[in-house]
C-alpha cells in the first residue's frame, strides 16, 4: 500500500504543480499580457490588433525616428551655420555670411537651390538697397554654388513677367564646400591650413 500512496501523494504534487502552473499562466495572459500589449500600443503610437501586426508597426516607428534623427541633423548644422556668424569678422564678410544663412533656411529637403533676391537681402543683412545689388554681384563672383540671375522679362501663359536680379543659391554646395562656408563664417585668421603668404 506505500507504493498505492506514494503513487497518489506524487499525483497530487503534480496536480497541485499544474494548478499552479494554470493560475501563473492565467495571470500572465489574463493581465500582464494586455498591459504589455497596451505599453507597446503607446509606444508606437498606433493601433495594433493582433501580436502579429507588433514587428511592422516597431519598423514603421523606426523609420519615423530614423526621418526624425536626419532632419534633426540639418537643422542642427543650419543653426551651426547661424551660430558661426561671429563677433571678428569684417561687416561684409558677416553680410554675407546671413545672406548664405538666409538662402540655407529657406531651402527644403526636396529643394536645394533657391533664389534670394535684393529685397531679401536687404531685409537679412540690415543693409541699403544699393547695398544690397551690390552684394548681390560680389556673393555670385566669390561663392562656389551661387550665380548671379539678371533681371529678364518671361513670357508665361497669362503674358510677360518681370524677374528681378536674384541670386541663384545651390545650398547642397554651398554647404558642402566647407572652405566657402569658413571663409564666411571663420573669423579672419582662424582659418586653418591656409598660407596667407
Amino acid at each position: 500500500m506505500t507504493n498505492a500512496t506514494s503513487g497518489n501523494e506524487t499525483t497530487d504534487d503534480l496536480a497541485a504543480v499544474v494548478d499552479e502552473l494554470q493560475a501563473e499562466i492565467q495571470t500572465v495572459t489574463g493581465r500582464d499580457l494586455p498591459l504589455l500589449k497596451a505599453a507597446i500600443r503607446g509606444l508606437l503610437s498606433q493601433d495594433v490588433d493582433s501580436i502579429h501586426g507588433l514587428p511592422d508597426a516597431g519598423r514603421a516607428v523606426g523609420n519615423q525616428l530614423s526621418d526624425f534623427e536626419s532632419r534633426l541633423t540639418e537643422i542642427e548644422q543650419q543653426l551651426a551655420t547661424m551660430q558661426s556668424v561671429g563677433d571678428g569678422q569684417t561687416s561684409k564678410e558677416e553680410k554675407i555670411a546671413r545672406v548664405l544663412a538666409y538662402a540655407e533656411n529657406k531651402s527644403s529637403t526636396s529643394q536645394s537651390k533657391v533664389s534670394v533676391s535684393a529685397t531679401e537681402i536687404k531685409g537679412c543683412a540690415g543693409v541699403s538697397r544699393r547695398y544690397a545689388y551690390d552684394l548681390l554681384e560680389e556673393i555670385a563672383e566669390i561663392v562656389t554654388g551661387v550665380r548671379l540671375r539678371e533681371a529678364k522679362r518671361v513670357q508665361t501663359g497669362s503674358g510677360l513677367e518681370q524677374k528681378r536680379k536674384a541670386l541663384l543659391v545651390d545650398c547642397d554646395v554651398v554647404h558642402t564646400d566647407t572652405r566657402v562656408v569658413n571663409k564666411h563664417t571663420t573669423p579672419i585668421g582662424a582659418q586653418g591650413g591656409e598660407n596667407e603668404s
